[in-house]
């Protein structure tokens, strides 16, 4: 049984659902916000074919700017989203955090995560869970949490 004020994250890069309600003093919390990134890099990149526009950057540039710019809005969003969970937890809303995230904005957020938030991290794992409804989410993320043996 969960007995701490446990959130959840789930992200896959450029969407978060942070969930709370996970632990006995936890209130069934939930909100949800997407990458607002200026760039729209992917679609240029996708769209793009050399030499057909006065912004294509050649065939050698092309597939460093097909992973690179794409890669920086992910660093971003990652480093927004720890920022706001960082707020959150200096507020007391809530004790640990477990995180959900897509195989590459997992490595992210380990890479970024400052201290505080790395010390109450109580369970990471790779997964695209951010299109599950709540209902569904609430049901799985406990089973995963239990069978980890994580609280």
């Amino acid at each position: 049984m969960v007995s701490r004020k446990t959130w959840v994250l789930v992200t896959i890069g450029v969407r978060v659902r942070i969930l709370g309600g996970f632990g006995e003093h936890g209130s069934k919390t939930g909100f949800e916000f997407y990458s607002k990134a200026k760039s729209t890099h992917l679609r240029h990149v996708l769209a793009d074919r050399t030499g057909q526009s006065l912004a294509s950057p050649g065939r050698e540039r092309l597939a460093e700017a097909a992973s690179d710019p794409i890669l920086r809005d992910m660093h971003h969003f990652a480093r927004d989203t720890l920022d706001l969970l960082g707020r959150h937890l200096r507020a007391g809303a809530f004790q640990y955090l477990a995180i959900f995230a897509s195989p590459r904005m997992l490595g992210l957020l380990c890479k970024l995560v400052p201290s505080s938030l790395h010390e109450r991290t109580i369970f990471t794992q790779p997964g695209n869970l951010v299109r599950l409804p709540d209902d569904e989410l609430r049901r799985v993320i406990p089973k995963a949490l239990r069978t980890e043996s994580a609280i």
